[in-house]
């Protein structure tokens, strides 16, 4: 599989920027050790690590690469949640497993501000949908 990347400018891959993100977590916790109790820091840093993975999408390294958009866009936010492993949260959380889920999506799918951000709703899911199926294949190529 070809490399998946995170970062256009300067090029940096997924992986690395997740140990980033990571290590700068753990960085903050060196500085506020009092900020997050066990169970909250255990579940930032399974933000941390899924909170991009949405970036494997062919279309969105098709932009890294190229710089360019393609017309219809969905912030990988969006898309990084469907790679959380339900299965996981039920081991690691049990009973609390689906709150602990709804969690993780909220803070992954709204961890970038932006201008026409979706917030939910029946026009995210048809607009979403649509976007798979217009381009699914390409989409998946590197999943």
């Amino acid at each position: 599989m070809e490399q998946i990347y995170a970062k256009s400018n300067p090029k940096i891959s997924l992986e690395q920027h997740t140990k980033e993100v990571i290590e700068n977590f753990k960085n903050f916790l060196t500085l506020y050790p009092n900020k997050f109790d066990s169970k909250e820091q255990k579940l930032i840093l399974l933000a941390c690590k899924y909170h991009d993975y949405g970036k494997v999408n062919t279309l969105f390294q098709e932009y890294i690469n190229t710089g360019k958009k393609p017309s219809k866009w969905i912030q990988h936010g969006f898309f990084s949640p469907c790679f959380i492993s339900k299965k996981d949260l039920i081991e690691q959380y049990g009973e609390e497993s689906d709150k602990i889920y709804s969690i993780l999506v909220t803070a992954i799918f709204y961890h970038h501000t932006r201008e026409n951000i979706y917030f939910g709703g029946k026009q995210y899911e048809e607009d979403f949908k649509k976007y798979v199926k217009e381009n699914g294949e390409r989409f998946l190529k590197n999943m």
